[in-house]
Protein backbone atom coordinates (compact mmCIF):
# COMPACT_ATOMS: atom_id res chain seq x y z
CA UNK A 1 0.00 0.00 0.00
CA UNK A 2 1.23 3.34 -1.25
CA UNK A 3 0.12 7.30 0.62
CA UNK A 4 -1.79 8.85 -2.03
CA UNK A 5 -0.95 12.61 -2.15
CA UNK A 6 -4.78 14.58 -2.55
CA UNK A 7 -5.48 18.22 -2.12
CA UNK A 8 -8.39 20.12 -1.84
CA UNK A 9 -9.78 22.69 -4.55
CA UNK A 10 -7.77 25.21 -2.68
CA UNK A 11 -4.25 23.02 -2.92
CA UNK A 12 -4.04 21.94 0.62
CA UNK A 13 -2.87 18.74 1.43
CA UNK A 14 -5.73 16.25 2.98
CA UNK A 15 -4.33 14.30 5.32
CA UNK A 16 -2.76 11.00 3.72
CA UNK A 17 -5.05 8.05 2.11
CA UNK A 18 -3.92 4.52 2.46
CA UNK A 19 -4.34 3.22 -0.65
CA UNK A 20 -4.30 -0.03 -3.92
CA UNK A 21 -3.10 1.14 -6.15
CA UNK A 22 -5.93 -0.73 -8.16
CA UNK A 23 -8.54 0.69 -6.15
CA UNK A 24 -7.84 4.34 -5.56
CA UNK A 25 -10.37 5.75 -8.23
CA UNK A 26 -13.08 2.95 -7.03
CA UNK A 27 -12.22 4.09 -2.89
CA UNK A 28 -15.53 5.52 -1.48
CA UNK A 29 -15.55 8.23 0.76
CA UNK A 30 -18.30 9.64 2.94
CA UNK A 31 -19.50 13.24 2.45
CA UNK A 32 -17.44 14.75 4.79
CA UNK A 33 -14.10 13.56 3.11
CA UNK A 34 -15.53 14.33 -0.16
CA UNK A 35 -16.38 17.59 0.96
CA UNK A 36 -12.83 18.33 2.23
CA UNK A 37 -11.72 16.70 -1.26
CA UNK A 38 -13.99 19.54 -3.15
CA UNK A 39 -13.01 22.47 -0.51
CA UNK A 40 -16.74 22.98 0.02
CA UNK A 41 -18.82 22.33 3.26
CA UNK A 42 -20.58 18.86 3.88
CA UNK A 43 -23.84 21.34 3.83
CA UNK A 44 -23.09 21.79 0.23
CA UNK A 45 -23.05 18.43 -0.77
CA UNK A 46 -26.14 17.81 0.64
CA UNK A 47 -27.90 20.38 -1.23
CA UNK A 48 -26.35 19.77 -4.49
CA UNK A 49 -27.34 16.17 -4.06
CA UNK A 50 -30.75 17.07 -3.06
CA UNK A 51 -31.33 19.70 -5.82
CA UNK A 52 -29.40 17.81 -8.34
CA UNK A 53 -26.98 21.08 -9.48
CA UNK A 54 -24.11 19.64 -10.50
CA UNK A 55 -23.59 16.45 -12.23
CA UNK A 56 -21.48 14.99 -9.32
CA UNK A 57 -22.37 11.05 -9.06
CA UNK A 58 -22.78 9.42 -5.59
CA UNK A 59 -23.60 5.94 -4.27
CA UNK A 60 -26.28 5.08 -1.90
CA UNK A 61 -25.47 2.13 0.32
CA UNK A 62 -28.86 2.08 2.35
CA UNK A 63 -29.14 5.19 3.74
CA UNK A 64 -25.89 6.07 3.49
CA UNK A 65 -23.59 8.16 0.77
CA UNK A 66 -20.35 7.26 -0.71
CA UNK A 67 -18.42 8.89 -2.89
CA UNK A 68 -15.73 7.85 -5.50
CA UNK A 69 -12.69 9.50 -5.38
CA UNK A 70 -12.28 9.03 -9.28
CA UNK A 71 -15.66 10.62 -9.61
CA UNK A 72 -14.87 13.68 -7.23
CA UNK A 73 -11.15 13.97 -8.87
CA UNK A 74 -13.45 14.14 -12.94
CA UNK A 75 -15.45 16.74 -11.52
CA UNK A 76 -12.86 19.11 -10.30
CA UNK A 77 -11.04 18.30 -13.76
CA UNK A 78 -13.84 19.56 -15.58
CA UNK A 79 -14.53 22.64 -13.94
CA UNK A 80 -10.73 23.82 -14.28
CA UNK A 81 -10.59 27.25 -16.43
CA UNK A 82 -8.04 27.89 -18.88
CA UNK A 83 -7.94 31.40 -19.88
CA UNK A 84 -6.35 32.01 -23.12
CA UNK A 85 -6.23 35.78 -24.61
CA UNK A 86 -7.60 36.13 -27.93
CA UNK A 87 -4.64 36.55 -30.71
CA UNK A 88 -5.57 39.97 -30.64
CA UNK A 89 -5.30 40.63 -27.25
CA UNK A 90 -1.45 38.95 -27.74
CA UNK A 91 -0.56 41.18 -30.18
CA UNK A 92 -1.68 44.32 -29.01
CA UNK A 93 -4.79 44.78 -31.55
CA UNK A 94 -7.86 46.40 -31.02
CA UNK A 95 -11.14 43.50 -31.42
CA UNK A 96 -11.72 45.82 -34.62
CA UNK A 97 -7.72 44.29 -35.65
CA UNK A 98 -5.94 48.09 -35.66
CA UNK A 99 -3.43 48.80 -33.21
CA UNK A 100 -4.43 49.43 -29.59
CA UNK A 101 -3.59 53.45 -29.06
CA UNK A 102 -3.15 54.47 -32.55
CA UNK A 103 -5.61 56.97 -34.24
CA UNK A 104 -6.08 57.76 -37.91
CA UNK A 105 -5.60 61.68 -37.93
Amino acid sequence: MQSLDIRDAYGASIPTLQHDDRLVGDRLVATAEAAQILGAEHGTLVVWRSQKRYPLPYVKIGRKVRYRISDLLAFIEARVVRQVKPESERLGRSPTGRRKGRTNN
